[in-house]
Order: C-alpha cells, then sequence, then structure tokens
C-alpha cells in the first residue's frame, strides 16, 4: 500500500544528484537486479505532485522545479520504505511525502499510476529561506499559494485506486513534524555555531590586520618623520651651498681686490727699483768716472805729493760697500720679482680649484632636485586621495568603528560587574569602619577599666600604709 502526503515546508536544500544516487544505491541494495522495480522505484522517487498542483492551484508543469530530496528511511522488518522530496513553485515551496507499506511490483505500479510525473521538469539546487518555515497549525500567509487555497494532504491507496484530500490542519503524524522542527532547530543551532565560529575567526582575522596597520601607520610615520628628516638635510645643504657661494663670491672679490693691489703695489715697487737701479747705475758710473778722475789725479798727485793712505783706505771702503748694497738690492729685485711670479701660479691654482668646486657644486644640485622630485613624486603617491595611506586610514576607521560598536557591546556587562563590584567595596568598608569602631569602644572600655583597677590598687595600697603608720 503506498500513501502520500503533500505539505507547504521549508527546509536546507541538497544536492539533487547525491541525493538521488543515495536513494538509488539503497533500493538498489535492497532489490538486487531487478530492473522492473529499480526503474518503477526511480520513477516514483523522482515523480512530481504537478496534477495536485494544477487541480488545486493552478500552477502549470514549467513552474514546478525539484529543490532537495531527503529524510530516506527503510525499515526491513516492517517493509516500509519511506521519504520525502520538496518541490519549488511561484511563491512557495511543496514538500512530497511518499510511504510506501509493502513493497511489490503491483504496489509500485498502482502507486505511480496514481500520480504519474513529468519528465521535463526543471531542477533548480538553490538555497531556501527560513522566512518559508510554515507552521502546520498556523500557516503563514504571505504565500499567494496559500492566500488561493489551503495546503491539503493526499493519500493515494494502490489497492482501491482512488484518492482523497484533507485540510493541513488535520494532520495524523504531528509528532514526525515535531522532529522535522527539531531537526530544523538543529540545523539552524549548527549553523549558529559555525557562524559564531567565523565571526570569532573574522575578530581574529581583523585584530591581526589592525596590528597590520598599526604597523604600516608606524611604518608610515617612520618614513614620513625620514621625509622631513631628509628636507630639513636638503634645506640645510641648500643654505650650505648658497653660504659657500656668497663666501665664493666674497672670495672671489677679496682675490680680485687684491690681485690689482698686490699688482699695482709691485708694479710700483718695481718702476721705484728700477728707477732707484737706474740712479745707482748712473751714480755708479758718475763715480766710476770720478774714480777714473781721482785715480789719473792721485797717479798724478803721487807724483806731485805724498797722499794719506788712510783717507784713500777709507774712500776704497766706502766704495766697496755701496757697491754691495748695489749687489744686495739687485738680489732683492730678483726675489720680488720670482715671489710675484709664484703668486701668479698659486692664484691660477685658486682659480682652477674654484672651477672644480663650482662644478662639484652643481652636480650636488642637480641630484639634490632629482632627489626633491622622487620625493614630491612618493609624497604625492602615497599621501592624495586614492593612495594606500588614505585607503589605509579609512579601513582602519571602519575597523575601529566595528572594533569600537563591539566593544561598547563587550563593555556594558564588564561596567555593570564593576558597578556591583563598587558597591560590595563600599559596604565592605563600611563594615570594615564599624568593626574598627567596635574594636576601638572596646580597647577604651579595657583601657579605662585598668585605669579604674590601677586606681583601686593605689587607694588600698595607701590605705595599708596609713595602717601600718598608725
Amino acid at each position: 500500500m503506498a500513501e502520500r502526503m503533500l505539505i507547504m515546508h521549508g527546509g536546507q536544500p541538497e544536492d539533487f544528484q547525491m541525493a538521488a544516487a543515495k536513494v538509488f544505491d539503497l533500493i538498489e541494495s535492497h532489490f538486487g537486479k531487478q530492473e522492473s522495480l529499480l526503474q518503477n522505484c526511480k520513477c516514483l522517487v523522482l515523480a512530481p505532485p504537478i496534477q495536485y498542483l494544477e487541480s488545486e492551484f493552478s500552477y502549470e508543469p514549467k513552474d514546478v522545479t525539484f529543490v532537495q530530496l531527503f529524510n530516506f528511511k527503510f525499515e526491513k522488518k516492517e517493509g516500509e520504505l519511506t521519504y520525502d522530496h520538496l518541490w519549488g513553485v511561484n511563491g512557495g515551496y511543496a514538500l512530497n511525502q511518499e510511504g510506501i507499506d509493502t513493497i511489490s511490483d503491483s504496489s509500485l505500479s498502482d502507486s505511480i499510476n496514481s500520480e504519474k510525473g513529468d519528465d521535463d521538469a526543471p531542477v533548480n539546487n538553490c538555497k531556501l529561506s527560513s522566512d518559508w518555515l510554515i507552521d502546520f497549525d498556523n500557516p503563514h500567509l504571505d504565500i499567494p499559494a496559500l492566500e488561493a487555497k489551503e495546503c491539503h494532504k493526499f493519500e493515494a491507496a494502490a489497492c482501491l485506486g482512488t484518492n482523497r484530500w484533507k485540510s493541513a490542519r488535520v494532520i495524523k503524524s504531528k509528532e514526525g513534524a515535531a522532529e522535522f522542527r527539531e531537526a530544523h532547530f538543529n540545523e539552524l543551532e549548527r549553523d549558529i555555531t559555525a557562524l559564531v565560529a567565523q565571526l570569532q575567526t573574522w575578530e581574529t582575522e581583523v585584530e591581526s590586520h589592525a596590528l597590520e596597520l598599526n604597523t604600516h601607520i608606524s611604518t608610515v610615520t617612520t618614513r614620513e618623520s625620514e621625509v622631513k628628516d631628509l628636507r630639513s638635510d636638503l634645506e640645510e645643504r641648500e643654505s650650505d651651498i648658497h653660504q659657500r657661494e656668497c663666501d665664493a663670491t666674497v672670495w672671489e672679490i677679496a682675490i680680485v681686490q687684491l690681485e690689482k693691489s698686490t699688482r699695482t703695489r709691485i708694479t710700483a715697487e718695481l718702476k721705484c727699483r728700477f728707477l732707484d737701479a737706474e740712479s745707482l747705475e748712473k751714480c755708479i758710473a758718475i763715480r766710476n768716472e770720478a774714480l777714473r778722475e781721482l785715480e789719473e789725479k792721485l797717479d798724478d798727485r803721487k807724483q806731485l805729493a805724498m797722499v794719506d793712505k788712510k783717507t784713500l783706505g777709507e774712500e776704497c771702503a766706502r766704495v766697496s760697500h755701496h757697491i754691495v748694497k748695489t749687489k744686495i738690492h739687485e738680489d732683492m729685485v730678483k726675489g720680488a720679482e720670482a715671489l710675484f711670479i709664484s703668486r701668479e701660479r698659486a692664484h691660477k691654482k685658486i682659480r682652477d680649484e674654484f672651477q672644480v668646486r663650482e662644478a662639484l657644486i652643481k652636480e650636488r644640485e642637480a641630484a639634490i632636485d632629482l632627489r626633491e622630485d622622487n620625493a614630491r613624486q612618493n609624497h604625492f603617491a602615497n599621501f592624495s586621495p586614492t593612495g594606500p595611506f588614505c585607503k589605509a586610514q579609512q579601513f582602519v576607521k571602519a575597523e575601529q568603528a566595528k572594533l569600537n560598536s563591539g566593544m561598547m557591546v563587550r563593555e556594558l556587562p564588564v561596567l555593570e560587574r564593576e558597578q556591583k563590584m563598587a558597591a560590595l567595596e563600599a559596604a565592605l568598608k563600611l563594615e570594615r569602619e564599624m568593626i574598627r569602631t567596635r574594636f576601638r569602644e572596646t580597647e577604651e572600655m579595657k583601657q579605662r577599666a585598668e585605669a579604674s583597677q590601677a586606681e583601686v590598687k593605689n587607694q588600698r595600697t595607701a590605705l595599708y600604709i596609713e595602717e601600718k603608720k598608725k
């Protein structure tokens, strides 16, 4: 006997081919190699409830699609075969529940003849939403199919070949529906636990990303400080180069002025010395002529009279000394000329050094310009609105907002616990203060009692002493 029940239902879909393969393997393991039974079972498994949907809800065959096959059970003792297959329709889903009490060729053929399926029915492996879950006692009213007509239960008896339809509110197997709901809720709990685990992994990933972003931000800040340091160094070098250029111009002006002054001074000294030398030469020539005249006169006077030898020796010494002075002056003039030539050579060396320094300064300026251009390009590339730094800041802000929202949710119970702990601490402080006050009062009472006892002892000793004296 075959029994069929059609209700609206929701659930998690599986792959049609995998589910059908499981069903066929189980049927084949039971029936062995009986091809007729296998074909009949396959046709029965894939038979959609198209006739009932056309007659009751006016659906067309193209609107019915396969979604899921599940809950396949076979009990060997009772010989009962049960399974469910879910079909998607416009505005909802239809769950076709099949039940065969006694498996035989006739029962299978009767169950197939009671309703034939469409071989061209499309297959859809889409996922079902929990919004389509329908309570059997209080059906959902958002589905157009249920708004038009109520859901019914279909029972096909193979022996009689008659069809009966009942309301979905009167369902015999409420325990099965409750078990199905419990299984569905268990699946939802599993999904929720999986989602919680995914959220925890995402939180760890977000924290790792936040750490990476913090490291990137620290590297960016260090690079910014390096860029600032490079800029300050470049500005200092530019100022040094400018100062050196100013110093070089000042030194060049000073050197030119020194050259002019030295040239004028040396030319004046040379002119004076040349004039002195010419005058000395003239004097020497005149004196030579005078000496010749004097020698002639002396020769004449030797012959004529006796001349004083001392005066002649002094005159000769004076003349020789004057000759030595003229030689020394000539040597000084030659040394001045050599000094002037050496200074000209040193000036040429200084000019060559300045030219080499100017070339080095130009090369350094070109390198500095290239570095400035590269630094500007890197700055604009990194700090532009579409750059990585701005994107990282936006991502960090979004992640911080997410983390702050999560932290606020976590901090609320922590704040409540802190408030409770503060209240408990305040109560403990009050109790401690009460205990301390009580302890102080007891100590004061003890001290007073000891003082009174000491006074009594003193009075007794005084009385005893007075009695002895008497």
